[in-house]
């Protein structure tokens, strides 16, 4: 009788005692939630601008949170959250997985396939420099393919394009699927093509809790190179196109002899912040907003001139770049 009593003695205890961690599993998953809708709330920058309810969204989704839920559930719960704010900026990082929303591209149509670039246009004898590729297509029309904006290019490598250049009748700029970078590197490619002096764009920081509690504007300056090139240019554009990208596709907007050129880009227009979660978690959100030299929002995407798709039935012609060589003729 008496080892009965122990045993049922300790099967009550190992029953508790998992109780009890189940319930505080329970609340730490609770402070975990709490603590990324909390930031989110305060420091997030687009709420208005989407039409989101972050008040609903936090409920409906806490009500979720489960007694005994895996790391893989919670995880999937707070990225479905994240999820909702339709933003390729806001991300949650755990060790096993990358919570993400990339529908910015992933509904839309591609309008790039590298491979018919580079065999039909670029060719084998094209000139790399920096992070620049670039061709002297027909009719003394320079085509410049710059892939991604987290590759710096220096002084010397806008030189040697801009004399390239100096004699061609019109420039294509080919950002198509350049999902960003530094945002320096853009505006140096930016002001390599533009007349005068132009406030690029605004951007404002959040400053406090408040979902109006943002900073005064900062106007960003771009002044043009000596040497910059300021005849026919042609921006071509697509959904990837993003971040850094739309930037430059903000600044190359509004000139009478640039056009922007294929499908919208993809948006992008908060700076990106880091935070950490008390489960150490890590997660990213947009921290300030941008304007364009009118006053409109970037982070929807910047749209371009003159709407071209790629037909997918035609192969091994890029018809974006091909109009753009009939605009510049």
């Amino acid at each position: 009788m008496k080892q009965l009593a122990i045993i049922a003695s300790l099967l009550i205890f190992w029953s508790c005692e998992k109780v009890l961690f189940e319930s505080d599993a329970s609340a730490n998953r609770e402070a975990v939630f709490d603590q990324l809708w909390q930031t989110m709330d305060e420091k997030y920058t687009f709420f208005d601008l989407k039409g989101i309810d972050w008040d609903q969204v936090g409920e409906r989704y806490r009500q979720q949170i489960e007694d005994g839920m895996s790391d893989e559930a919670f995880f999937d719960l707070l990225a479905d959250m994240l999820f909702e704010l339709r933003d390729g900026h806001t991300n949650l990082v755990s060790p096993f997985d990358l919570g993400r929303n990339w529908k910015w591209y992933l509904d839309h149509p591609d309008n790039f396939d590298a491979n018919t670039v580079e065999r039909h246009y670029l060719g084998d004898d094209h000139r790399i420099t920096g992070p620049m590729r670039h061709q002297m297509l027909s009719d003394s029309i320079l085509y410049i393919r710059y892939a991604s904006f987290g590759v710096g290019l220096s002084g010397e490598h806008l030189n040697f394009v801009l004399q390239r250049a100096a004699g061609a009748k019109g420039v294509i700029i080919d950002v198509r699927s350049n999902g960003g970078g530094t945002t320096n590197h853009a505006l140096a490619l930016a002001s390599s093509f533009i007349k005068e002096p132009i406030d690029a764009y605004t951007r404002e920081y959040k400053t406090g809790p408040g979902r109006d509690d943002f900073s005064t504007p900062e106007v960003i300056r771009l002044e043009p190179r000596d040497n910059a090139f300021t005849g026919k240019v042609i921006v071509l554009i697509n959904r990837r196109s993003y971040s850094a990208t739309s930037f430059f596709a903000s600044s190359m907007k509004y000139h009478d002899h640039i056009t922007l050129m294929g499908d919208s880009t993809g948006g992008g227009g908060g700076t990106p912040q880091d935070g950490e979660l008390g489960n150490g978690w890590r997660f990213r959100y947009s921290a300030t907003r941008t304007f364009d030299r009118e006053g409109f929002p970037i982070e929807p995407g910047v749209a371009p001139d003159v709407f071209v798709n790629l037909d997918p039935n035609v192969p091994d012609v890029d018809e974006i770049i091909e109009e753009a060589v009939r605009l510049i003729q």
